[in-house]
C-alpha cells in the first residue's frame, strides 16, 4: 500500500510563459485541481494497493478501502465577529460565510450563510468522518463566498489530530481564527468558530448489545457485475447505496473499470493465424493458447493477411483492446471497493443501484437488500430493469448480477 495520511504540502513555481498562471484566480484553481487529484488517489482513505502474493484469498477490496479506525462526528455550531469581506447595499461591511472540513481526501461544506459576520448554523449542520488514524488532521477554514471571484478566507482554525480534538471534551468548543496562508488579511483578534466533536469506534457487533442504542456501519464489498447487456446505458457505471426511505443518506462508488487481460503478442497472433488456417475451431485455439476466445474470432473475422507487418498487427491489437476494453466496462465493470454508509438502527431495506456516467446519471438497474439482526449478507444478487422490475441479461438465460457481500458493524463510544 502507497497513501499518504494528510495532505501533502503543494508548492507550484511557473516558469516563462507559464508566468501568467500566477494571475489571481488561476494560481487557485491549477493548484485545487492537483489537489483534488491526488486526493483522490493517494490520500487516506484513498491508495493504491498491489496484491503482490499472487494469494487468491487477499481481498482486494479490503486492501484498498481498509477498516476505519473509527468516526468523527463534526457539528460546526456558529462563528463570531468574521472580518466583513463585502460591502452590502447599506454600505456596511458583511460576508457570506461558510465553513470547510477536511479530513484525509474526505471534505464536507456547510450551507452558506448570507450577509452575516456572526452566523449560527442549524442543528443538523453535522457531517461524519471515517478516519483511520488517530493522528490524521482535521482542517477547518471558514470562507467568505463571492459568486464573480473566488472565495476569500476568513480564516482557519490551527489543525489538530483527531485524537487532539477528543481529548478537548465534549459540548461546544471555541477556537481562534488564524491567517490561512500568508497571502489572506489577518483575521478579528476576537474572531471565533465554534465546533462540536464526538468519536465513535468501530466494534464487531458481537461486541456489543442488540439493544445499546449504538450506532452502526453498513458495509457494502464491491466486487464486480456481470452478464449486464452491451446496449445500455452509458458506461462506466457508478453504484449508488442508499437506505430505502431515507434519500440523504447515499453513498456512490468509483466509475468501474474493465477486467485486467494481457494484450495479444504478434507472436501468438501469427500461431493463432497458423492454426485457424488449418480450420481449428476457435475455442480449442483459446485452450490451447491461453487466449479469449473472443479475441480469436475477432482476428478470424479482420481477415490480416498472414505476411502482415508488426506495424499493421500493433494496429490491429489496440483496437482490439479499445473494444474489449469498451465491452468489459459496459458489461462486466470491476469495482474491488467498500461503501461504508453510517446507520442508525438495524432491521431496515437497502437499495443498491446501478448508475450511468452520463450527464444526468440514470439509474440503469436496482435491487433491494433486507440488512437485519445478521452481520453479515452474501451475494450475488441480481440486477433488475427499474421500470419493468424484470432482471437485465446480457443474453437469454444469462442474468445480470452484482458480486460483494453486505456486513454490519457497530459504532462505540
Amino acid at each position: 500500500e502507497v497513501l499518504f495520511t494528510n495532505p501533502p504540502d503543494i508548492e507550484i513555481n511557473f516558469k516563462g510563459l507559464g508566468n501568467v498562471a500566477d494571475m489571481p484566480g488561476i494560481y487557485s484553481a491549477v493548484r485545487q485541481v492537483i489537489n483534488n487529484a491526488i486526493g483522490n488517489l493517494m490520500v487516506s482513505p484513498h491508495r493504491k494497493a498491489f496484491a503482490i502474493s499472487g494469494d487468491p484469498g487477499v481481498d482486494l477490496s479490503y486492501l484498498k478501502c481498509p477498516r476505519p479506525e473509527g468516526l468523527l462526528r463534526i457539528a460546526v455550531v456558529k462563528a463570531e465577529k468574521l472580518e466583513g469581506d463585502d460591502i452590502n447595499f447599506m454600505g456596511s461591511r458583511t460576508s457570506d460565510p461558510y465553513v470547510e472540513v477536511k479530513i484525509g481526501s474526505s471534505k464536507w461544506r456547510t450551507p452558506v450563510i448570507k450577509t452575516n459576520c456572526n452566523p449560527v448554523w442549524a442543528e443538523k449542520n453535522v457531517n461524519d468522518f471515517f478516519f483511520f488514524s488517530s493522528a490524521q488532521l482535521v482542517h477547518i477554514d471558514v470562507w467568505d463566498e463571492d459568486l464573480m471571484t473566488d472565495d476569500d478566507s476568513l480564516g482557519s482554525i490551527k489543525p489538530y489530530t483527531v485524537q487532539q480534538l477528543v481529548e478537548m471534551g465534549e459540548g461546544e468548543l471555541p477556537f481562534p481564527l488564524q491567517k490561512r496562508s500568508t497571502q489572506d488579511n489577518e483575521p478579528p483578534a476576537d474572531a471565533r468558530l465554534y465546533i462540536k466533536v464526538e468519536m465513535l469506534r468501530m466494534v464487531q457487533l458481537n461486541e456489543v448489545s442488540v439493544d445499546s442504542g449504538n450506532r452502526y456501519v453498513l458495509c457494502l464489498n464491491l466486487h464486480q457485475c456481470d452478464g449486464l447487456p452491451e446496449a445500455g446505458e452509458k458506461a462506466p457505471y457508478t453504484v449508488k447505496l442508499s437506505v430505502e426511505g431515507d434519500s440523504e443518506r447515499s453513498l456512490s462508488s468509483n466509475k468501474g473499470w474493465p477486467k485486467y487481460s494481457p494484450s495479444m503478442t504478434p507472436n501468438q497472433i501469427q500461431r493463432i493465424q497458423h492454426l485457424a488456417a488449418k480450420g481449428i475451431e476457435s475455442a480449442v485455439i483459446a485452450e490451447i493458447l491461453g487466449v479469449d476466445e473472443k479475441n480469436i474470432k475477432a482476428l478470424v473475422a479482420e481477415r490480416l493477411p498472414p505476411d502482415s507487418n508488426d506495424a499493421k498487427i500493433a494496429e490491429w491489437i489496440k483496437k482490439l483492446e479499445a473494444d474489449r476494453t469498451a465491452r468489459e466496462v459496459s458489461t462486466n465493470p470491476q469495482f474491488e471497493e467498500v461503501l461504508r454508509l453510517p446507520v442508525p438502527e438495524r432491521g431496515f431495506s437497502a437499495v443498491v443501484e446501478l448508475m450511468s456516467s452520463a450527464k444526468k446519471p440514470a439509474v440503469v438497474g436496482r435491487f433491494m437488500v433486507q440488512i437485519g439482526e445478521l452481520d453479515v449478507v452474501e451475494g450475488p444478487w441480481v440486477i433488475k430493469d427499474p421500470k419493468t422490475g424484470k432482471s437485465l441479461m446480457k443474453e437469454p438465460g444469462v442474468e445480470a448480477k452484482l458480486h460483494g457481500d453486505f456486513s454490519l458493524e457497530a459504532l462505540a463510544r
